[in-house]
């Protein structure tokens, strides 16, 4: 029979701090063990720390508006000492209350129906027996006219004002390369020109010498590229004239002395192109 005093003891296997396990039960770990323990797992080695610059920008910004808080009364009183006058009052931006109306009174901007010139032809005073027939070229100088043949374009209403139109791009715009332009071009003049009764003007051998009568002065159109918001307030048409039963014929003309128009009609856009434009309404 085996006694107790020859049974194994229990003997603890728990580790210490060092991985190692206690020799006894009654070894527990050193006092100079447990304060590098602490040392090592605590807190404040791993808290965060912020960045100088982001310190001294929160204490800027905290200084800034205590003294904004500050000075706000004194804004107050200074305001209620001199109050605004009555034209400081009305230049505040103040909400329209007529919500709409200043829409309704402004009439709506004309709708133009537009006709594209089936013939364009360059007449030439260097070269007066020249004939260079229908082409796409624009040619305008003391010297050199260009005629173009217009169908009236129709119109659902009763008005019958037309007038010629010049559309020019911008002068930012990659298409403004193809106008060139000397001298003075603010005043391009538009001319009617007078068809024969009994037949029909032929165009591929009109000259200089064979220059069909010119009738009355429609008025002028401004041929000088702007920057885009001053489009609106370049003289783009001529004044109303009342339009033809069927066709017109104009003839463009650039009398100023040194005064150079020179471009090719085409269908690109934005447009560089004489219409004859009608109102839709």
């Amino acid at each position: 029979m085996v006694s107790l005093s020859q049974r194994a003891e229990y003997q603890s296997l728990a580790a210490n701090l060092d991985g190692e396990a206690f020799e006894g039960r009654d070894s527990p770990p050193s006092h100079e063990k447990l304060e590098h323990y602490n040392d090592e797992v605590s807190p404040s080695k791993w808290s965060f720390i912020l960045p100088k610059p982001l310190v001294y920008a929160c204490l800027v910004v905290a200084i800034l508006s205590a003294i904004n808080a500050a000075l706000f009364p004194l804004t107050v009183i200074a305001h209620r000492e001199k109050p605004l006058t009555d034209e400081e009052m009305v230049a505040l931006p103040w909400p329209d209350q007529r919500l709409g109306i200043d829409r309704v009174a402004k009439p709506p901007p004309p709708v133009w129906n537009r006709s594209w010139p089936s013939k364009i032809v360059r007449l030439t005073g260097k070269a007066k027996r020249t004939a260079y027939g229908d082409g796409k070229q624009v040619f305008l100088s003391p010297t050199e006219t260009t005629l173009m043949h217009f169908s009236v374009p129709p119109s659902h209403s009763a008005g019958n004002a037309c007038a010629i139109s010049l559309s020019i791009p911008p002068d930012l715009s990659p298409r403004i390369k193809d106008l060139r332009t000397k001298g003075d071009v603010s005043e391009i003049e538009v001319w009617s020109v007078v068809q024969p009764v009994d037949e029909e003007i032929v165009w591929d051998s009109l000259t200089w010498n064979k220059h069909p009568p010119r009738g009355e002065l429609l008025g002028t159109v401004c041929a000088v590229p702007k920057p885009a918001p001053m489009m609106e307030k370049r003289n783009s048409t001529t004044v109303d004239f009342a339009c033809p039963e069927k066709d017109l014929v104009v003839e463009l003309r650039c009398m100023k002395p040194g005064c150079e128009v020179q471009f090719k009609q085409l269908h690109i856009h934005p447009k560089l192109a004489f219409e004859l434009v009608r109102r839709a309404h």
